[in-house]
C-alpha cells in the first residue's frame, strides 16, 4: 500500500522528509523522497494537478494527501491538532479595511466551496491532540490581520484554522481524484498544548502520520 504526498511549500516537504527518514531522489522538475510506503513528491514549479498526474503514473498510490501548515486563532484548538477540512473560504481583501460584525459577516462568506468526504463531521482527541474531521479552513489569509487583528478574522469566518497559501488547487485535487485525497491543515501557531514534545512543525508531522494511519486503518476495515 503506498501512501503519496504532494507539497509545493519547501517548508512542509524539508519536514516531512525529516520526520519520515525519506531518501531523496532527484528528477528535472520533481523531487521525489521516499522510503517504504511512503513517496513525497516536491515542486515548487508545477501545479498539483501535474505533481498528482507524476504520481499517478509512477507510483499508483492508494492514498494521497496534501498537507498544510496553519494558524488557529480561538481558544478550543492547540499547536498540533490536525483539521480535515470540508468548507473551504478565501479571505476576502477588503476585510482587511472594513469593519466586520455580525449584521455585515456575510459580506465575506462569499464563494464558499464544500467537500462531501466525510459523512459524519466531528472533533476528536486522539493521542494527545485534536483532530477534527470536517472543518472550516480560509485560505490566502492575511498574515497582518492574523498578528494584528485577529478579532475580526475570528468574527468574519469562525474557522478552525488559517493559511497564508491558496487552496484552490487543492480542494479540485481532492474533489475530483481517482483516488482518496485528503486536506491536512495542522496547526503550529496559536494556543500552546501541553501535550506538545517538539517544536511545532515536528509536532504537527508527527500528528499528521497518526491520522493518516488512523484514515487508511479505517479505509481498509
Amino acid at each position: 500500500m503506498i501512501s503519496v504526498l504532494l507539497t509545493q511549500n519547501p517548508v512542509v516537504r524539508d519536514a516531512i522528509a525529516s520526520a519520515l527518514s525519506l531518501e531523496k531522489k532527484e528528477s528535472e522538475t520533481i523531487s521525489v523522497y521516499k522510503k517504504w510506503k511512503w513517496v513525497l513528491i516536491f515542486s515548487n514549479q508545477l501545479s498539483l494537478s501535474e505533481l498528482s498526474q507524476f504520481a499517478w503514473e509512477n507510483y499508483a498510490p492508494d492514498f494521497a494527501y496534501l498537507p498544510y501548515f496553519g494558524h488557529s486563532i480561538d481558544v478550543v484548538h492547540e499547536i498540533g491538532d490536525i483539521i480535515l477540512p470540508n468548507t473551504f473560504l478565501t479571505m476576502d481583501a477588503r476585510l482587511i479595511e472594513s469593519e466586520v460584525d455580525e449584521k455585515n459577516r456575510d459580506a465575506f462568506l462569499e464563494d464558499a466551496k464544500f467537500l462531501e468526504s466525510y459523512t459524519l463531521q466531528k472533533d476528536y482527541f486522539v493521542e494527545d491532540y485534536g483532530l477534527s474531521v470536517g472543518g472550516i479552513v480560509v485560505a490566502d489569509t492575511s498574515s497582518t490581520l492574523l498578528t494584528e487583528a485577529p478579532e475580526k478574522l475570528m468574527t468574519a469566518y469562525e474557522a478552525d484554522v488559517y493559511i497564508g497559501e491558496t487552496l484552490t488547487d487543492a480542494y479540485e485535487l481532492a474533489k475530483n481524484s481517482p483516488i482518496p485525497t485528503t486536506i491536512l491543515c495542522g496547526i503550529i501557531e496559536g494556543k500552546d498544548s501541553q501535550h506538545r514534545k517538539a517544536e511545532p512543525m515536528m509536532h504537527v508531522i508527527g500528528n499528521m502520520i497518526t491520522t493518516i494511519r488512523l484514515l487508511e486503518d479505517d479505509e481498509m476495515e
